[in-house]
């Protein structure tokens, strides 16, 4: 009888510390930022504060990045946990109203930049820097919200509302470099200089279509700044002797490209295009789709219907760093901030915000932020474990995140899951006293109905 050999079992990392040490981590960097200097630039300070110090509002709202959309009443209560004193939901609404959002963005990008530690990959990115992805994504909003962030056209005369951000991160580690916030009207192509203020010379940009401007192309050439893009089909292809391309004719000719071109009919900006065939059933798939599409959007002519056979981009990354099959390998890696946007929509919660009113609304999208890049930088800890075979799964951590938002909060607050339960319950469980409505226990009184 044959004997098989038991399967290797692989050796689970102990994370019981791993936890605690990004939080403190995170405290020591928050306590090296100018706090104070942010409150008053944004005007949230304009005097010295009697109880809350703008630290301790920091601190608050940190802590309750996690998990559903932050209300004025669970603020107030962590912040007189802070202070040790009773602290009205009313003050709180006085003082964040209309600077919040500017107080929290200066402090975001210091904190943000703290978190990024640079892993540098070998193989076949040896020969750059920092690898950087550039997306956007949108989350609709109550159209009361239209005249701050404009949403999609519609036919009718309804006003739609749209939050769109802009996003820059690190490939490998999904650390945050940039985001903007707007309305759906800035699109990706008025986004697509964002990259310039990021990537340095030696990096390389991996980008879809949406952020295809010839202009960005040139900038990044000659800043040195390596690009990966998809070809936009209609945009003009010349040879280097300055003789048109016909990309149909060339590619029914000759099935695949790998050739120097010059793009645009004004820039003529030297570029690398290469060309790849798809496979049949994926490229009838992209023609139904482009068959599909609404009456009022622009369709494919000819060519570009036969041009959807295949996958064409455009770079300037020499074929001696890549091969035209090893390019296509490297674009596919894009995908990454496509799982990024779904870990953030699906489980922590991005589309669940405080919609009262527009200053809770930047509130909680910041402090969803500021979720994001504690959830990348515990994924980032767990990659620095450096154990074999196993990989850390953003999806997954996503989740435990938001299974495990309330332990999140009491770990920064130092207090036991059992102590900020109850400090939950004893300041939120109960009915608010109101003149102009009765609570349930308060009808039954008038009954002359007593409980006990």
């Amino acid at each position: 009888m044959n004997k098989t050999k038991s399967s290797k079992k692989i050796a689970r990392p102990r994370c019981d510390q791993l936890i605690q040490q990004n939080v403190d981590q995170i405290k020591r960097r928050m306590a090296q930022i100018d706090v104070e200097g942010a409150a008053r630039a944004s005007k949230l300070t304009q005097r010295d504060p009697r109880k809350a110090q703008a630290r301790d509002y920091l601190l608050a709202l940190v802590s309750l990045a996690t998990g559903s959309s932050p209300s004025l009443e669970r603020i107030a209560t962590v912040l007189g946990l802070l202070i040790g004193a009773t602290y009205a939901k009313q003050a709180v609404q006085k003082r964040i109203d209309g600077c919040i959002e500017g107080f929290l963005f200066r402090i975001i990008p210091q904190l943000l930049q703290s978190l990024c530690r640079p892993i540098h990959a070998k193989g076949v990115f040896k020969a750059f820097g920092r690898v950087w992805l550039q997306d956007s994504s949108t989350i609709a909003l109550p159209d009361r919200f239209a005249s701050s962030f404009p949403g999609c056209a519609n036919q009718s005369s309804r006003r739609l509302s749209q939050l769109k951000f802009q996003l820059v991160c690190d490939l490998f580690q999904g650390t945050i470099a940039h985001l903007s916030i707007s309305g759906f009207t800035r699109n990706d192509q008025a986004a697509a200089p964002d990259i310039l203020a990021v990537a340095r010379r030696g990096d390389l940009v991996l980008r879809d279509l949406g952020c295809f401007v010839i202009d960005c192309f040139r900038q990044m050439t000659h800043a040195g700044i390596f690009f990966l893009s998809r070809y936009r089909h209609r945009v003009c292809l010349y040879d280097p002797q300055g003789k048109p391309i016909r990309l149909g004719k060339l590619l029914a000719r000759q099935g695949s490209l790998d050739m120097n071109v010059c793009l645009g009919e004004k820039e003529r900006l030297p570029v690398r295009l290469v060309a790849l065939p798809v496979p049949d059933a994926v490229a009838n798939q992209h023609r139904r789709q482009a068959r599909a599409k609404p009456a009022h959007d622009c369709h494919p002519n000819k060519e570009c219907f036969f041009l959807l056979g295949w996958n064409i981009f455009i770079t300037n990354v020499g074929p001696a760093v890549w091969s035209a099959p090893k390019l296509l390998d490297v674009y596919r890696l894009r995908w990454r901030i496509e799982l990024i946007f779904k870990a953030w929509k699906s489980h922590l919660k991005f589309e669940e915000l405080n919609v009262r009113s527009q200053s809770m609304l930047r509130l909680s999208f910041a402090l969803k932020l500021i979720y994001a890049a504690f959830l990348h930088e515990t994924s980032s800890l767990l990659l620095a474990l450096d154990t074999e075979k196993l990989h850390p799964s953003l999806m997954r951590l996503a989740r435990i995140f938001n299974d495990c938002s309330c332990l999140w909060t009491a770990a920064f607050l130092s207090l036991s899951p059992y102590q900020w339960f109850a400090r939950l319950i004893g300041s939120h469980a109960f009915h608010e006293t109101r003149r102009d409505r009765f609570n349930f226990f308060e009808s039954l009184a008038k009954l002359g109905v007593r409980l006990g």
